[in-house]
């Protein structure tokens, strides 16, 4: 490849990258003033300054955009746990806090993703990652099927979900530990945890 031909490849990979940039910066300006399922491609052009072509030159809907914003966000939240090593201690306040410490460090776009106005499955879908490994030390630490194990860590999810949305509806109004602990602490011992 000519240096030439590597200039042209690397300028058009910018264009593309400040393109979708726009385009999701526009997405998240509507989601501050209304739901997912009102926002229109149209509108989210004209805010890029992009024309409806461009946008279907890098996406097929509205839903790929989001689910391309969703993943990068992944890729971030999954880089910063070690499930193996998470899963080998028998709290879960370490791999909690990870994810929480992450959600504040994406503050203004988790806020949008994981209210009413986004995508609320997003987070289940960062928690499903640990099921796998929680199911299997589970099984052997409380000698329960993998039915039952399943089952537990489905009602743990359930919770989770809404205490961190309420935690960032709140504006994040308590450290990421103590969510993280509180979740562990009724995780393993219910009602009582309030009493400790």
């Amino acid at each position: 490849t000519s240096i030439k031909g590597k200039f042209m490849s690397n300028k058009v990979d910018v264009r593309i990258i400040k393109t979708k940039d726009r385009l999701k910066v526009a997405l998240f300006k509507l989601l501050k003033v209304k739901s997912l399922d009102k926002i229109s491609i149209s509108e989210i052009c004209t805010l890029a300054s992009v024309n409806r072509n461009t946008f279907y030159a890098h996406y097929s809907s509205l839903k790929e955009l989001l689910d391309e914003i969703e993943s990068n966000l992944l890729e971030s939240v999954l880089s910063t746990i070690n499930l193996k090593e998470t899963q080998s201690n028998k709290s879960i306040t370490d791999f909690m806090y990870k994810i929480l410490e992450c959600v504040k460090q994406n503050k203004e776009m988790c806020s949008l993703l994981f209210t009413d106005k986004g995508d609320k499955d997003f987070l289940r879908t960062v928690l499903m990652f640990a099921l796998p490994s929680s199911v299997e030390k589970w099984k052997l630490e409380y000698n329960i099927s993998e039915d039952k194990a399943t089952m537990f860590y489905y009602f743990i999810i359930g919770g989770s979900v809404n205490v961190i949305g309420d935690w960032i509806k709140n504006d994040f109004n308590k450290s990421s530990y103590e969510v993280a602990k509180t979740i562990n602490d009724m995780v393993l011992y219910g009602q009582s945890a309030f009493d400790k």
